[in-house]
């Protein structure tokens, strides 16, 4: 496959090819269907936004710089990283239901857990489904450990 610079869109779009790091496959002339982004990362495409990732709460799995695909359109399961507003701020969170409070739970431990208590502004603003990470290391900062 020929690569393409800014200036020379693609032709046929963007195709999927599968790296073989053995033996070649009797069917490596074989061309994926062309591939969409949008059809990868947005099952609900109306309800699909990209957020930029800020701050370290969700180190080592979100980076800062990170953009995150979040899906407004689905409910929030225990575990999952969600976007939410609290006190009218967004944070990025792992959702964790308890017996009687909810928790917005940050994978960096230095960043702890939010209880959220009654009284709160509270809304799950999206679920993160996916996310867009630059491994080029001159475009991103240095990791906090």
């Amino acid at each position: 496959m020929r690569p393409h610079t800014a200036t020379e869109p693609p032709d046929r779009g963007l195709r999927i090819e599968r790296l073989t790091t053995g033996f070649a496959s009797p069917a490596e002339d074989y061309l994926e269907a062309p591939l969409s982004l949008d059809a990868l990362v947005a099952s609900h495409p109306s309800a699909t936004f990209f957020l930029e990732m800020t701050g370290d709460a969700m180190l080592p799995t979100i980076h800062p710089q990170d953009i995150l695909v979040i899906d407004r359109a689905l409910t929030p399961t225990p575990g999952a990283v969600i976007v939410a507003t609290v006190d009218g701020s967004f944070l990025v969170r792992r959702y964790q239901p308890g017996m009687h409070d909810i928790y917005l739970v940050a994978d960096n431990p230095k960043a702890g857990a939010l209880r959220l208590r009654e009284g709160m502004t509270q809304q799950v603003w999206g679920i993160v489904t996916h996310l867009v990470r630059s491994l080029t290391l001159s475009e991103r900062p240095p990791c906090a450990q």
